[in-house]
């Protein structure tokens, strides 16, 4: 049979469509969800009926409500005839010669004569098949694949095959050469080999019992042993699962113990602190006195008295001036830290997305897209695999269930992320985190400013109250300003008074030169002593002791954590830890110990075991009245033993010879297909696999280095490669009885470019002979006469 011409009433996704197959070799070419499953499916169901509801998930109802069916022209010895069949759930087949356009009075008759022997399943097995398909070749046996070449290849077999198998059945119920069950004849040879063991044994009895008796010494000591070293394995596992549970902690201890920031003295930092205001106001003092110092020179008409409460004031104000600019700068921080804290509903910053929570807030949405995929595909996929329906339902559940957890998980996860954020959006949430990560800096440099702030404030109060004491003045402090400004005017009123005292101008040159002097003697001093401290502390500048000091600190607490960490654990299993490279180290160990203490259970099973057995078989020893009664007992036995096997051999004779008798009649297909098979297979793996051979219903595959592989040992590519030419020898060895079109959907696309070239090759020489009609996704050459593109 070969099919010309497709026309589609309404069938899935086509509708009103036609498709001429002109060559032997016909391809059709369609991306996915084309229609390329549909078209196959729609040839099917013309032939063998289309699916019910009960019978597949997809019954391809048209989706532009066209009339459900269509037809085919096929051509026959008889002629070409159009078979067409409407309606899905009560479909009428009509079939019409198309030479005289006469149609057919009986078209089931007709069609089913031109089918025959073909039934629905054995098309599918030889004829039709797609890429899900080709992992079934794990299932295929040699009894399978015999039964069905018997069943195309020799008329009226079907109950000869199902009296063979009644024979087999019935001799299986006598007999099986590794049952263990209740079969009568199975149960004679037990008791007969019992019986017969007994009897040779007897005269032997008391040496066999004094040797079982050392043995059972033997076994004792063995078993106690054995218990023994269960015992100390049990504990070394359990230390080790110990360790195991403790490595994280012991190493997070290593890190913080290998990490040693230098102490800081609070004394020296706030002397470094107080000497760098010290020396900016002395620096500034200096500067301002060689400028008054050149004034006095260019102009000694106006010099007056400078007092050392003049300079004391200057001081007192370029230290309220920096002062104030601290405390700008404060404000300015809070300003800042405000504004972020207002980003959020509680006005609390939370704290910096970790990689996992930030992983998360991006992603979750597409692995669960990602899952669900996967998951539909498993289902899919295991479908075509699992038979019992009840199953796949209940994995299906399964499914469904773990993903509905996986989405209320990362639900849960993510709506805490966002109700720290409240009210931003994911968006806003990672675009926030310099924000956050800012805020932090300036926390700290807020707690550093506020401490310089209050150690300045405390050096202004003293310099006020010390000049008020030398001015003889009662100052009533109230803010620093207000005091700076009264201790000012008062200081003026008095200059005011030694305004017009010239004589006194050079005493108040040299005044303010002997100042400049001790000013700079002074600076000199302090920039030692700042110095000195910064040598001590291995530093250049005093921003790099207060860093330093922040990092002690923070030393300090991890030094907490360090001696929390270690009073978890134990001195000796420090020194245990200690022993092991890493954690991978440790697991390797613990595996090696629980693999011993499996094998000394092993053992010791084994051993307890044997010393049952003996002593049961030492209370089991007989006395010699019975010897007499056990010789008659051994020689009924096997009276009955003969007449049994005789049954069995003659039902299981009779199988063999039906078996044979088929074999004959079907003209000993299966050694051909083996052998049309495995020139296919050689084709297809480039000379690499050289013979195929049935052994006890499994498949056997031989190497051209005469290497022999059970298939499951194969890559998925290879096994797919041998079922496609399995299916193709089975085709070819049943040509004599039924030629019929082969239906391949995307059977290769696990094959490399050259094992896709090959077996398209055979595909082109096979179709000499018999149809073959093939879906892909793509065609790599042009060397195809016809080719159908699906759009």
């Amino acid at each position: 049979m070969k099919i010309k011409q497709v026309h589609i009433s309404g069938f899935g996704r086509w509708s009103q469509v036609a498709f001429d197959f002109d060559t032997q070799f016909q391809i059709i070419v369609g991306q996915n969800e084309s229609g390329k499953s549909t078209l196959r499916a729609f040839i099917v169901g013309i032939l063998f009926g289309f699916p019910s509801k009960k019978q597949s998930n997809n019954i391809y109802d048209p989706r532009d409500g066209s009339r459900y069916g269509g037809d085919l022209v096929v051509e026959t010895a008889d002629g070409d005839f159009c078979i067409a069949r409407f309606g899905r759930t009560q479909s009428t087949l009509t079939i019409t010669r198309l030479a005289d356009q006469h149609e057919l009075a009986n078209p089931e008759e007709w069609l089913s004569n031109n089918l025959s022997p073909l039934t629905r399943q054995s098309f599918d097995e030889i004829f039709n098949f797609s890429e899900q398909d080709l992992a079934q070749i794990k299932q295929i046996s040699a009894f399978d694949l015999q039964k069905l070449l018997l069943n195309l290849g020799a008329v009226g077999s079907t109950k000869w095959l199902e009296a063979a198998i009644n024979f087999d059945k019935q001799a299986d119920n006598l007999f099986a050469q590794r049952s263990s069950g209740k079969r009568p004849l199975n149960q004679a040879v037990r008791a007969y080999e019992l019986s017969e063991s007994k009897l040779s044994t007897q005269s032997e009895a008391l040496q066999i019992f004094l040797d079982d008796q050392q043995t059972v010494s033997e076994l004792t000591k063995s078993v106690a042993t054995l218990e023994e070293k269960i015992d100390k394995s049990q504990e070394a596992i359990n230390h080790l699962t110990q360790l195991q549970r403790q490595y994280q902690l012991f190493t997070e201890a290593q890190q913080i113990d290998k990490k040693h920031v230098r102490s800081v003295s609070e004394v020296d930092l706030q002397h470094a602190e107080q000497l760098q205001v010290e020396i900016d106001l002395l620096v500034g003092n200096i500067r301002r006195q060689e400028q008054e110092m050149d004034h006095l020179k260019l102009q000694p008409e106006f010099v007056i008295e400078i007092e050392d409460s003049n300079k004391r004031l200057m001081i007192l104000k370029m230290m309220v001036s920096q002062l104030v600019s601290d405390q700008q700068q404060r404000d300015e921080l809070l300003t800042q830290q405000k504004a972020t804290q207002a980003q959020f509903a509680s006005n609390q910053v939370p704290e910096l997305l970790s990689i996992n929570d930030d992983h998360h807030l991006s992603n979750y949405k597409m692995r669960l897209i990602g899952l669900i995929s996967a998951a539909l595909l498993l289902v899919v996929i295991t479908y075509t695999i699992v038979t019992p329906i009840w199953l796949w339902l209940l994995f299906l559940v399964a499914i469904v269930i773990f993903i509905f957890r996986f989405a209320a998980h990362a639900n849960h996860v993510t709506n805490e992320i966002k109700k720290q954020y409240y009210p931003l959006n994911e968006t806003q949430i990672r675009a926030v985190q310099p924000s956050i990560e800012q805020y932090l800096k300036r926390d700290q440099s807020l707690k550093a400013i506020n401490q310089k702030i209050e150690l300045q404030m405390n050096h202004v109060n003293k310099a006020i109250q010390s000049l008020a004491r030398d001015l003889n003045v009662e100052i009533v402090l109230q803010s620093v300003q207000e005091s700076v400004d009264q201790l000012s005017q008062i200081t003026q009123n008095r200059d005011l008074l030694e305004n017009n005292k010239k004589a006194l101008w050079q005493q108040q040159q040299s005044q303010l030169s002997n100042m400049i002097d001790a000013s700079s003697i002074s600076l000199k001093q302090k920039m030692f002593d700042l110095q000195r401290i910064f040598k001590k502390y291995e530093v250049e500048k005093l921003t790099d002791l207060q860093n330093l000091a922040v990092a002690y600190h923070e030393q300090m607490a991890n030094n907490q954590r360090y001696q929390a960490i270690v009073q978890q654990i134990s001195a000796y299993d420090q020194e245990q830890l200690l022993t092991f490279k890493n954690e991978q180290a440790l697991s390797n160990t613990l595996q090696i110990e629980q693999s011993n203490l499996t094998h000394l259970k092993q053992r010791f099973a084994e051993e307890q075991a044997k010393l049952a057995r003996i002593q049961a078989k030492q209370m089991q020893r007989v006395s010699d009245d019975q010897f007499m009664i056990m010789q008659q007992t051994v020689a009924d036995q096997k009276t009955e033993l003969i007449d049994q096997f005789s049954d069995y051999l003659a039902q299981k004779l009779a199988n063999r010879w039906i078996y044979s008798a088929l074999h004959a009649a079907s003209q000993n297909r299966f050694p051909k297909m083996i052998e049309f098979a495995t020139d296919y297979f050689n084709q297809l793996t480039i000379g690499r696999y050289r013979h195929i051979s049935f052994e006890k219903d499994e498949i056997i595959i031989t190497t051209e280095n005469n290497e022999s592989f059970n298939i499951i040992s194969l890559s998925t590519g290879t096994q797919e490669q041998l079922y496609v030419a399995m299916r193709l020898a089975l085709a070819h060895v049943v040509a004599d009885v039924i030629n019929f079109p082969m239906l391949i959907d995307d059977g290769f696309v696990n094959f490399d470019p050259q094992r896709r070239a090959v077996v398209l090759d055979i595909l082109a020489r096979v179709s000499d002979k018999q149809q073959i009609i093939y879906w892909t996704t793509r065609v790599e050459t042009d060397d195809f006469q016809s080719v159908i593109e699906l759009k």
